[in-house]
């Protein structure tokens, strides 16, 4: 099932990238050329958007425990159940929030996009 550390998702879609070299460049006036450093493999940058369909009361619940994960290194794990490990979730977005009627008291449709780098 699908989630975002610990906490379940009806969907949850995106994926980490490979951990890849950051580089800083520069210039200075007047020198022809870039100047260039290799800052390390922690360029792994990722946006997972992780969605529920509950009631308003299962709505909020599940926000304020996404929210609780900012700062967080959790495992999220997308609808295809691919696992990724070790994501620091750095900002956790605003919950947009829905009407959806379906079976099972289903009345609304949360959605919040959760936003963090790999830390391998």
């Amino acid at each position: 099932m699908a989630g975002i550390g610990g906490v379940s998702c009806t969907f949850v879609r995106g994926h980490t990238p490979i951990v890849k070299q950051r580089i800083e460049t520069w210039a200075v006036p007047g020198l022809d050329g870039v100047g260039a450093a290799a800052m390390g493999r922690n360029d792994s940058k990722f946006t997972f958007t992780a969605i529920l369909f509950s009631n308003a009361a299962g709505i909020i619940a599940w926000k304020i425990a996404i929210e609780a994960l900012q700062g967080t290194i959790v495992s999220i794990v997308n609808d295809l159940g691919v696992t990724y490990i070790n994501c620091l979730i750095t900002e956790v977005g605003d919950l947009r929030n829905t009407p959806a009627i379906a079976p099972g008291g289903i009345t609304q449709r949360g959605e919040i996009q959760v936003s963090g780098v790999v830390t391998r």
